[in-house]
């Protein structure tokens, strides 16, 4: 274990605008290439010239914040934990709860020098400090410790019964706050420990509280939770002093810190919040509205830490980096320039006049404000049903719909035209309109939850509502989503077998509302999958005419109770008993007389729900069980996914196999279809080079046979001459011997001899005759070389 002396200090890495610094945990492994690991928690010391946190493997790191640019060095291991903190009665020592329930002090100096505080039984999660005391908590226990000792002073007598706590905190006032699950918050003043004072936070309006913190004085204790709602309490008399309602801002509330100011007195009017969708959002108390920050870097969060003084805000993200940011260069400019943009809004304001949609946010604000549940309720109570032409607006704004109509464009159509087609060839439509919004909507709830697309029961599910919001195919969609995720809990756990859990509820029910009506289904052999599952399939709009369904779901949505269906279903059952004893007795007439409407009248149906809902144990009844609460669905950002713990997981890999199956297939056509492109692109190479070849080789073969022309020309030319030459030649001699033979005349005559005479005569004709003969084998012999040469 290298102790701090080892360790070299190194700078932070600046980030984003150089208002923030980030830190990366990096492990070397020799020769093997280095890892990062994740960041677990942290802790500002109350000066703010140190940060102290550990990563996943349990290494911790040690900030020094006093100069410019932040510098760090580990101070080395010390094991996996679940919190850690700065001992505020001595600078140089830190305590941390490890993985193996204990809760170390060590000192920043060396590791190996540490005390003990033993007392937990299971692993302490949180921590908090008053004076020189110190606050720990785990699931079950809640411990006080005094650090000048190390010892253990107080636990506190909690209420545990099947609960479980999720914070405790002290006050600067020595106020010991206690947060359980069931959004109960118990309370005592620290050495008096007999009294104490609960508070209910249900009864404000906020459920499903996740943290809470107290103001630096003390005075006050600050609430927040899944619900957009802020509670603020005084916790002098537990009055409260605020119920801020944050409307669709955010998207609920899992974590809260205070960011104190200069001059705030300690009232503390700026909290950090991080939401649900792991975003840091700052909120102006006083103002009641967030403030804009000018980075965007607070996003994808997963804890994060104001120091004392409101200068810092270090968080870890989702990808393990530790980021360090200046708040008071964020806040600060923030603050001047709201200021400067409220005076040239208040300038703007005089010359400009209001836009069409500013109009319209009014007019859409004035109505949610007129429409508000509180005010729907006494006029269903009045009048039984809500004005038909009005409808689809109320139910829009009792399920509180966005009309988020970007994360509705971001559903792809990645679909198959053929899957929508085999659901809904089994449900044919005469109106066009209405199979054109059913099917869209389909395609959209399977491009939501592809897994779906084995569900046979969705179209007759579904289509009622999309009659209903048939204007509006965004809001069909949302209202149908939110049906979904509230109402059809534990429905697809054992699909594509009927939801034998929720069935086996509804027996339950019934066993204890109507046992002999149990016994005669019991004795005839039918099964709640008979008498409750075609009911549920499909929202009772198959046994119930068309307004009687529309009136059923203004009291189902209006009380906002989803096990108020499940009390629908049996209360059918039961008041149709007289006539189900007397005529349903064969499968055929089971199947019918739950299939077509005419048998119970809704207010009768209603009546016996609500008495059901009421007198049912807490034993059987469902909220037991599922979750008794409409989902809401957010303004911004993507809609939330369907629980996959929901439906079977042998369903959801075989889903998961197909997908991965489609992609391999469509790798090998996308494949498939390169290599054809491939070789077309190369055979059309291959015939333009042939080509190409073919008319080199054209061009070469024409200009040989040019020269071979020239070539013969040339001979013809030359053996014209030779022969015209030779024939000249020949003409010359002629008359030579022509001469010749005059000569030999001459002298015959001169001899006077007759006989010389007539031999030259003999011989001049044999002479001539020679010639002749001589002369036309040349010709001849010249004539057939010429045309040899001519054919060649």
């Amino acid at each position: 274990m290298k102790s701090m002396s080892d360790e070299k200090w190194q700078d932070l890495q600046k980030f984003a605008c150089g208002n923030h610094h980030k830190l990366e945990a990096i492990i070397k492994r020799g020769s093997c290439p280095s890892i990062r690991v994740n960041f677990s928690h942290l802790d500002f010391s109350d000066d703010e010239e140190t940060l102290i946190t550990v990563d996943s493997k349990g290494i911790v790191y040690y900030i020094e914040l006093a100069y410019e640019i932040p510098s760090y060095r580990k101070l080395g291991f010390v094991g996996t934990s679940t919190f850690i903190a700065f001992n505020p009665i001595n600078k140089n020592e830190f305590i941390i709860g490890l993985n193996s329930l204990d809760i170390k002090v060590l000192r920043l100096d060396s590791l190996k020098n540490f005390s003990l505080l033993i007392g937990h039984s299971t692993l302490a999660i949180n921590i908090s400090f008053y004076k020189h005391y110190c606050l720990t908590s785990s699931a079950k226990e809640a411990i006080i410790w005094d650090l000048r000792c190390y010892c253990k002073i107080h636990q506190l007598q909690l209420n545990i019964n099947r609960l479980c706590l999720k914070k405790a905190s002290f006050s600067t006032q020595g106020l010991i706050s206690i947060l359980y699950s069931n959004d109960v918050i118990q309370a005592w003043t620290f050495q008096h420990f007999d009294n104490e004072f609960k508070v209910n936070t249900k009864n404000f309006g906020l459920r499903h509280v996740k943290d809470f913190v107290f103001t630096k004085d003390g005075r006050a204790i600050i609430i927040v939770g899944v619900d957009n709602k802020i509670l603020i309490f005084n916790t002098y008399d537990w009055s409260i002093l605020k119920n801020v309602h944050l409307k669709n801002e955010i998207l609920g509330s899992k974590q809260i810190a205070i960011v104190p100011q200069p001059l705030d007195g300690g009232a503390n009017k700026i909290i950090t919040i991080l939401t649900s969708n792991c975003n840091v959002k700052f909120f102006d108390l006083k103002n009641l509205s967030f403030i804009k920050n000018c980075c965007d870097i607070f996003h994808g969060i997963k804890r994060f830490r104001v120091s004392n003084n409101g200068k810092f805000l270090a968080h870890i993200d989702n990808d393990g980096l530790l980021i360090l940011t200046n708040l008071e260069r964020i806040i600060v400019n923030v603050k001047i320039k709201r200021e400067q943009n409220v005076i040239l809004k208040e300038f703007d304001n005089k010359l400009k006049a209001h836009l069409a949609t500013d109009h319209l946010k009014c007019i859409k604000e004035c109505m949610r404000e007129e429409l508000k549940l509180e005010r729907l309720l006494p006029i269903l109570k009045e009048f039984g049903e809500y004005p038909e032409k009005h409808r689809m607006l109320v139910w829009s704004t009792i399920l509180k719909l966005p009309g988020n109509r970007q994360a509705y464009a971001s559903l792809g159509g990645n679909i198959p035209v053929n899957i929508i087609e085999e659901l809904i060839q089994d449900y044919p439509l005469a109106d066009k309109s209405k199979a054109s919004c059913l099917s869209i909507t389909i395609e959209k709830i399977l491009e939501w939850c592809p897994i779906l697309s084995n569900c046979t029961i969705l179209p007759g599910f579904i289509f009622p509502f999309t009659v209903v919001f048939q204007k509006d195919p965004v809001l069909a969609f949302e209202a149908i989503l939110v049906i979904l995720l509230s109402f059809c809990q534990k429905w697809f756990e054992y699909h594509p077998l009927p939801p034998l859990n929720i069935l086996g509820i509804i027996e339950n029910i019934l066993l204890e509302a109507d046992p002999n009506l149990l016994n005669i289904f019991c004795k005839r052999k039918i099964t709640s999958t008979e008498y409750a599952w075609p009911l549920l399939r499909t929202t009772m709009s198959e046994v119930l005419a068309a307004n009687d369904w529309l009136i059923l779901w203004d009291h189902l949505l209006s009380f906002c109770q989803p096990s108020l269906l499940l009390m629908c279903t049996i209360a059918y059952s039961i008041c149709a008993r007289d006539t189900i004893i007397s005529s349903v007795k064969s499968p055929e007439e089971i199947e019918r007389f739950y299939s077509t409407p005419g048998h119970v009248r809704v207010k009768d149906l209603l009546k016996v729900a609500h008495r059901l809902n009421r007198q049912i144990s807490h034993r059987t009844h469902p909220n037991r069980y599922l979750r008794n609460k409409i989902i809401k669905l957010p303004a911004y950002g993507s809609y939330p996914q369907y629980p996959q713990d929901e439906y079977p997981k042998i369903l959801v890999n075989t889903e998961s196999v197909r997908q991965q199956e489609d992609e391999r297939i469509f790798d090998q056509c996308r494949i498939e279809a390169m290599q054809s492109v491939e070789e077309k692109r190369l055979r059309s190479e291959v015939k333009k080079f042939t080509e190409k070849i073919h008319q080199t080789r054209l061009k070469e073969a024409e200009k040989c046979l040019k020269k071979q022309v020239q070539n013969q020309s040339w001979k013809l030319d030359n053996s014209r001459e030779n022969y015209q030459r030779e024939l000249k030649l020949n003409r010359i001699s002629e008359p030579k011997i022509l001469e010749k033979i005059v000569k030999c005349r001459t002298e015959t005559n001169i001899n006077n001899n007759r006989e010389k005479c007539n031999k030259l005569r003999c011989q001049v004709q044999h002479l001539e005759s020679e010639i002749h003969n001589l002369l036309g084998a040349y010709r001849s012999s010249n004539t057939k070389n010429l045309r040899k040469n001519l054919r060649g």
